[in-house]
């Protein structure tokens, strides 16, 4: 390399490292680093631009001055910048010919795309509406300069799965260097690999080990967030919906230094909330005029009642290219019956709002995930062997279309690997006398279903407990009950036993203390644990369940018992899956409230003229009452 061409290098070299110093460490905001990346990009020959030097000085000495602590790095690079500019030649400073400084400067450049994302939350913002962190973990500074990983390119199909992935993994395993990077790996790593539901948890960093979206769907879809400023992303639940929107999420952010908002929970907004969101967006437009607009992104349309989705359809109308950017994330069901036929006017709506017809099949997930498969097997099998260190139950089967046919989502690759089946199955063969843990895992399974996947808070697990299991838990655990859920709750967390997702926490209400929220992983798994626990209906935790559902809503099991007398044997269906299936329940004061009903053509005929007896009635509490009442609001709608 000649003299010039090595003092070019290291000025883009050291260049780069400049930014990096500026918003890393001393936390420049969006709009500062938006300006330093145009002076950037003003530079000629062989002079840095004078604004940027300022900004440097200004920044930089400044805040040395007030005891930030900055890296002799970002020193060594300003000392670079002066002897460049005085027209020294790069060669005569002695730091430049030290090749593992050289290689330290070339691995923090992968960062560049990276370090610079941190948003700072906008004022005014209610609690459910999130930005997304940049990092979830150790966030020491030593922890931070050492993670360096840039956002991958999108996957181009005229690729390899075996290319793709060996080009995949090469900045990751720059992680296994250091102690602490590969721990935060690993416990990233199983969190993607888990397929966890939704973005909570998630961090931007996320983004750069789970698998990047296809090129042929991605670009045609952050191109219209920008020419159109509005979008539909469609997916039926476990195809990796979340990921992509991290993926966007990191790549606006990249690009763009404009802010990403996620609403991952609209249902939960009250209209003052949605309010104060609009408003924050619109007083962004006029502060921020001819820069790029904020990305809303909102998830879980389907669960959403009227009034919010007709707040929702206000921010579709009002966004473009001159405001903001939208993308609403439509959760696809195989049937539309537990969505309100009312609501789902309004949903249709918004769908040919943000997206024209002709081109929703192009953004439909489903419809790409048979070329997205061999690359999404390619990544978790290197996971398993590689990062978790599992056997991978068909590594050793020929890669044929038969094999790859039995995966129709990534979350059944997830499955496939044997993970959570082998710890319920060490879970099954763990009980001897105390069957109380499987009977919490089924509860903890159906509740999820049937609370539209939310998780369960655990003041709510412990009334429900208490209100029907109590003297059995004093049997077992005498007064120490709720201590021991704790424990057992907890011990399922632990990635060793890989039972359930980490906790959230959650404030309690007029209190300073925040209490635990325990999730589930997964709608499929859900559906796998009730199926297979939850067959026999003259097994104990069966029994017990069904006691639970007869306490809180008996005029539905009333309901349900009268069904099944007047349809076929063969038609008629365990109550346990009938409820799963067509009803779906919130919470009452602790008490499990009937929300949804749904009844198949057989069952039309006879609730049409069902009646329930008043001498069944008598004895109803208050949460009873309400179940039959929306049930009779149901059956006279019919």
């Amino acid at each position: 390399m000649s003299e010039t061409q090595g003092s070019h290098h290291f000025f883009d070299l050291f260049r780069h490292e400049i930014r990096l110093i500026l918003v890393k460490t001393i936390n420049i905001g969006a709009r500062s680093f938006s300006d330093l990346n145009k002076a950037a990009g003003n530079i000629e020959g062989a002079k840095l631009n004078f604004h940027l030097k300022k900004l440097l000085e200004g920044n930089v000495i400044e805040k040395q001055h007030k005891s930030y602590n900055l890296t002799e790095f970002g020193f060594r690079a300003l000392s670079f910048i002066e002897a460049f500019e005085s027209g020294k030649s790069v060669e005569e400073e002695p730091f430049t010919d030290d090749l593992d400084e050289v290689e330290q400067i070339e691995e923090m450049l992968d960062a560049k795309h990276v370090i610079t994302i941190e948003q700072i939350r906008p004022k005014g913002l209610p609690p459910a509406v999130r930005t997304i962190p940049f990092l979830i973990g150790d966030t020491s500074i030593n922890l931070n300069q050492k993670i360096s990983l840039s956002l991958p390119p999108p996957v181009e199909l005229d690729l390899t799965p075996k290319k793709w992935i060996k080009d995949y993994i090469q900045p990751i395993k720059k992680l296994f260097k250091h102690k602490d990077t590969q721990k935060w790996l690993e416990s990233r790593m199983l969190k993607l690999a888990y397929g966890t539901r939704g973005l909570r948890d998630y961090c931007i960093l996320d983004s750069s080990l789970a698998v990047p979206p296809l090129k042929s769907l991605f670009e045609p879809l952050s191109q219209i967030l920008i020419t159109r400023g509005k979008a539909g992303l469609f997916a039926k639940t476990g195809m990796g919906k979340s990921r992509l929107i991290l993926y966007l999420t990191h790549w606006w952010l990249t690009n763009h230094g404009s802010q990403v908002l996620l609403i991952d929970n609209p249902k939960d907004l009250t209209t003052q909330e949605w309010e104060q969101t609009y408003g924050v967006l619109s007083d962004n437009i006029s502060a921020d005029s001819g820069k790029s607009g904020w990305l809303l992104i909102i998830e879980d349309v389907h669960l959403t009642p009227k009034e919010n989705l007709e707040m929702i359809r206000k921010f579709v109308s009002n966004s473009g290219p001159a405001t903001w950017s939208i993308l609403i994330a439509f959760t696809e069901i195989d049937e539309d019956k537990f969505i309100a036929k009312e609501n789902l006017s309004i949903i249709s709506s918004i769908k040919k709002d943000v997206i024209p017809l002709e081109m929703s099949h192009n953004f439909n997930l489903s419809n790409s995930w048979l070329e997205w498969r061999p690359f999404f097997h390619e990544w978790i099998q290197w996971v398993a062997l590689d990062i978790l260190l599992d056997y991978v139950p068909w590594k050793n089967q020929n890669w044929n279309k038969i094999v790859i046919d039995r995966f129709n989502s990534p979350w059944s690759f997830v499955v496939s690997l044997g993970f959570l089946k082998t710890a319920l199955e060490n879970l099954q063969s763990s009980i001897t006398d105390n069957t109380f843990p499987i009977t919490l895992y089924s509860l903890l399974s159906i509740l999820f279903i049937l609370r539209e996947e939310q998780g369960i808070h655990q003041s709510q697990l412990s009334a429900i407990l208490e209100s029907t299991l109590l003297q059995e838990l004093k049997d077992i655990y005498s007064d120490n009950w709720k201590e021991e859920l704790i424990e057992i709750l907890e011990e399922w967390v632990n990635p060793l036993s890989r039972l359930l997702p980490p906790f959230n926490y959650k404030p309690v209400e007029g209190s300073l203390k925040q209490e635990i929220v325990i999730n589930f992983y997964h709608f499929e798994w859900a559906t796998y644990v009730c199926e297979h626990l939850l067959n026999k209906e003259t097994d104990y935790v069966y029994k017990y369940l069904c006691s639970l559902f007869k306490r809180s809503a008996f005029p539905l099991y009333y309901l349900w018992e009268k069904l099944m007398e007047n349809l076929a044997e063969e038609k008629r269906t365990k109550f346990l899956t009938w409820i799963r299936l067509n009803t779906r329940f919130d919470f009452y004061k602790g008490e499990l409230l009937l929300v949804y009903l749904n009844f198949n053509k057989e069952e039309y005929i006879f609730v049409n003229n069902f009646i329930f007896p008043k001498d069944i009635m008598k004895d109803f509490n208050n949460t009873q009452i309400l179940n039959l009442a929306f049930i009779k609001s149901v059956i006279s709608n019919i």
